[in-house]
């Protein structure tokens, strides 16, 4: 990304993390680190998953910048070297940013990492396969079970279990939605941020939310056993839709079991598992169409599997890739769309859609260029 040299140039310190916080949402970027150092302090920036190095601040400036951003959260600036965390909300440079922001200690200083709320997306924008969509949406009308999201950090989960909720009709049912920390509003839907330090942890928001009659749970994070004991409870006659780091759909049925949650227990109320991860979309302004035969596509290191399926040995398949432009900052990609594995545990198929499928799926379609795919 250029280096925004007009940031630095700028006297006022109000208007330099203005200019900051308004490029940040004009690039694309989902999270934003000031991290002291020795001499001075990086400016680093997350954009379409992969991070990147911005620009340098002087160690004077760094502080100036903190202590703005404190107060525009609303934190104590007189608590150094302390965590702290709040919601940020800004109308900066033209953009309107909203996000999380955290201050962390650190052996030179305090470091701050700023979240920014992308745009939320309904379900159908998220980039399912039509069939799963449709067995997806079944399964969100349930009057009860377990609805697993699955997937690393940074993987989009939180965007996924937004869009469920608002599929789940929050106009014609009493939705609620248990989160650490608020990732933006949601309209008809109660929502819930846990506070340890005054009481409100996620298990005793959630008992909260059920006696409030809530009909569908949303639960931001599933990691702690008095958390995870009650949501399989809920789940006996309530639809819970629970958020769970973890790599695949094994993974995720271990982590259950690591949570003392009985394999009974969990089989009898588990509806699904959606496992997902981010790929990085070809810049629209860029594209280009390229054909790849399977000898191209063994060599980048495709699964010789998948390639036997894919391509005809005599033909080769046209995809897509970006030239680089500065729309897409010289990358070739512009935004992420999801890549999903619905694992239906109601009604199981024959043969269900991989992560690697929908991948593929998403190659041929023009959506993501074929190196994407050993990234997920």
């Amino acid at each position: 990304m250029p280096v925004p040299h007009h940031i630095l140039k700028e006297p006022s310190i109000d208007a330099a993390v203005d200019l900051l916080l308004g490029d940040a949402a004009a690039a694309n970027v989902s999270e934003i680190f000031l991290v002291p150092q020795a001499q001075h302090a990086i400016v680093r920036v997350r954009r379409d998953g992969l991070l990147h190095d911005w620009f340098r601040l002087p160690k004077e400036a760094h502080e100036k910048f903190l202590g703005r951003l404190k107060r525009l959260a609303r934190l104590q600036e007189s608590a150094p070297l302390a965590f702290q965390d709040g919601p940020l909300r800004r109308m900066a440079d033209g953009q309107d940013v909203e996000g999380w922001i955290e201050i962390v200690p650190v052996l030179e200083g305090e470091k701050a990492v700023i979240r920014l709320r992308a745009e939320p997306l309904g379900l159908d924008a998220l980039g399912l396969e039509s069939t799963d969509l449709e067995r997806l949406r079944r399964c969100v009308r349930s009057s009860a079970g377990l609805l697993l999201v699955v997937g690393p950090r940074r993987a989009g989960l939180s965007t996924t279990l937004h869009a469920l909720l608002e599929a789940a009709e929050p106009a014609r049912r009493h939705v609620a939605l248990v989160e650490k920390d608020f990732h933006g509003d949601l309209p008809g839907v109660d929502q819930h941020a846990s506070d340890p330090s005054v009481g409100r942890s996620i298990a005793s928001l959630l008992r909260a939310s059920a006696a409030s009659g809530a009909e569908v749970i949303g639960l931001g994070a599933l990691h702690d056993e008095a958390a995870a004991a009650l949501a399989v409870s809920i789940a006996e006659h309530r639809l819970v839709i629970a958020v769970l780091e973890a790599e695949s759909m094994q993974e995720a049925l271990r982590r259950l079991l690591e949570l003392r949650i009985e394999a009974r227990s969990a089989a009898r109320v588990l509806k699904g598992v959606l496992v997902q991860r981010l790929a990085r979309r070809v810049c629209s302004e860029c594209r280009r169409r390229d054909a790849m035969t399977r000898a191209q596509a063994d060599q980048s290191g495709w699964p010789r599997s998948l390639t036997r399926r894919v391509f005809d040995t005599r033909h080769p398949r046209t995809v897509v890739r970006g030239a680089k432009c500065e729309h897409c900052q010289f990358t070739g990609h512009r935004g992420q769309i999801g890549v999903f594995e619905w694992n239906d545990l109601v009604a199981p198929r024959r043969r269900r859609n991989t992560l690697l499928d929908s991948g593929v799926h998403k190659v041929l379609n023009g959506a993501i260029a074929p190196e994407e795919i050993l990234r997920t």
